[in-house]
């Protein structure tokens, strides 16, 4: 898989993207100028941020707006991870998560990046991520702690008591893929769309410890699991944008 970082959407255009089975990756760029012109449908008429079947169901309909079938319906399903996948494409079970940014450089405009660097006294040539780098390593050097990443919920694992359970339960092959319709905590009609195969956040690479509220994870990404008493819930609280490959802005 070649890795991506787009960061502005395209203009919506007619694309039709004839099933090949290379894989979900095939179809990725394709289908975001569709899920963008969906999501700013619906804040014409809502100032709320979209989520949960509703995300579900623009993904789904942005598929078919490029000639792709997927396998959703609205049954208000909580099953664990696959909430769709594309109909004869392998390897296409999708699991449509809500985010959190932790930072908002990722979703701020070049114009708006380039101005806060000029204030600062920085350089402001190079592309997006140059400039949202030239930003955090000067956090960093002045003391701010910044970190591009996100924050989103797994699954619940109150029926596993011991710790090693819940990591077989967490780590089972359930979807291929995240679509995280991420945003930051100040909500203002953007998200950052995150695409990552899941194989990104397994649970069971990290180092778990112990703590009065559940248990804590940590490694290349750091995650919890709360006590029994509140579901065993899992959170991958930290995940770093630099570990997702396909990053994409989608304004409302």
């Amino acid at each position: 898989m070649t890795s991506q970082d787009v960061t502005t959407v395209l203009p919506v255009t007619n694309v039709t993207c004839p099933v090949n089975d290379g894989g979900l990756p095939d179809f990725i760029v394709e289908v975001v100028p569709f899920i963008q012109d969906r999501v700013k449908q619906f804040h014409r008429l809502f100032t709320q941020p979209m989520k949960a079947e509703l995300w579900e169901e623009t993904l789904h309909n942005a598929f078919q707006d490029i000639g792709l079938s997927t396998s959703w319906e609205p049954i208000f399903s909580h099953k664990i991870g696959e909430d769709m996948h594309i109909k004869g494409v392998s390897e296409s079970r999708i699991s449509c998560k809500s985010g959190i940014l932790s930072t908002d450089y990722m979703i701020k405009t070049v114009k708006v990046l380039r101005r806060q660097l000029k204030d600062r006294g920085l350089n402001v040539s190079g592309k997006k991520s140059d400039l949202v780098k030239r930003l955090e390593d000067d956090d960093k050097k002045n003391g701010i702690v910044t970190s591009s990443s996100v924050r989103f919920s797994g699954s619940r694992s109150s029926s596993y008591p011991t710790l090693d359970e819940k990591l077989a339960h967490f780590c089972k092959s359930n979807d291929d893929w995240y679509f995280l319709l991420s945003k930051p905590k100040d909500f203002k009609k953007e998200y950052m769309l995150l695409v990552f195969h899941s194989s990104v956040c397994k649970v069971d690479q990290l180092k778990w410890v112990e703590n009065g509220k559940g248990w804590k994870g940590e490694g290349e990404f750091n995650a919890s699991i709360t006590a029994a008493t509140a579901s065993g819930q899992l959170w991958i609280d930290e995940l770093p944008l630099n570990k997702i490959p396909y990053k994409f802005l989608i304004e409302g």
